[in-house]
C-alpha cells in the first residue's frame, strides 16, 4: 500500500483526487489539505508520496519545501511549469491532461524510489515559423484568411497548418481538436494572454 498526501489549493479538486485515491486499491490518501503549512498536521501517518498541484497559490516553494524535509514529490503541473518542477526536484511530474490514470501511475513511480531524474514530458510541440505564425494569428481573433495573408499563405495552406498544429499537440499528450482548444494551448504556453 503506497500511502499520498495532496497539497492542492483548489479544494473542490482537492476533494475530487481524494475521492478517486480512496477508490483505487494501492494507494490510500493520509492527508489532504490546501496548504503546505497544514501538511505535517494532516498525515496519519507520514505520506510515502506527496502530491503537489502546483497552481496560483502552491508553488515552486512549496516543493523545495517538502524536498527539504526529505519528502518524495510527483507535481500536477501545466504545460510551462514541467521543465521548472523537474529542475526543483520532484520525482514526478504529470500533466493534468494525464487523468487520474496517468497521476497515479506517476505516484507508484515515485514510491517506488527509482533514482533517475524523471523525464520530462514534451509538453510543446515543434512548430515551424509558418505553423507558428498562423496559429498565433488565427487564436489572437483573426480569421483563417487574414491569419494566413499575414504569414503569406493561401487560407488552404494556413488550414493545413492549423491541423498540423493541432496534430502535433495531440501527439504531445495535450488534445487539440477545436479553435477554443488551440487558444487554450496558446495561453498556457505563453504565445498569447
Amino acid at each position: 500500500m503506497i500511502t499520498v498526501s495532496l497539497l492542492v489549493d483548489d479544494r473542490m479538486l482537492l476533494d475530487g483526487v481524494t475521492a478517486w485515491l480512496c477508490a483505487t486499491a494501492d494507494l490510500r490518501v493520509v492527508g489532504a489539505v490546501t496548504g503546505v503549512a497544514d501538511l505535517a498536521g494532516s498525515e496519519h501517518p507520514r505520506a510515502d508520496v506527496v502530491v503537489v498541484d502546483l497552481g496560483v497559490t502552491v508553488s515552486l516553494a512549496a516543493v523545495r519545501t517538502l524536498l527539504r524535509d526529505g519528502r518524495r514529490i510527483v507535481a500536477v503541473i501545466s504545460p510551462v511549469a514541467a521543465d521548472d518542477a523537474a529542475r526543483a526536484g520532484a520525482h514526478g511530474v504529470v500533466a493534468r491532461s494525464a487523468g487520474l490514470a496517468g497521476l497515479a501511475s506517476a505516484i507508484r513511480t515515485a514510491a517506488a524510489g527509482d533514482p533517475a531524474p524523471p523525464p520530462v514530458p514534451a509538453w510543446e510541440p515543434r512548430l515551424s515559423e509558418q505553423e507558428r505564425a498562423v496559429f498565433v494569428g488565427y487564436v489572437s481573433g483573426l480569421t483563417l484568411a487574414t491569419a494566413a495573408r499575414r504569414a503569406g499563405v493561401r487560407p488552404d495552406t494556413a488550414k493545413k497548418y492549423l491541423d498540423r498544429v493541432k496534430q502535433k499537440y495531440t501527439e504531445c499528450g495535450r488534445a487539440t481538436y477545436t479553435k477554443l482548444d488551440l487558444a487554450r494551448r496558446a495561453c498556457e504556453d505563453g504565445l498569447v494572454e
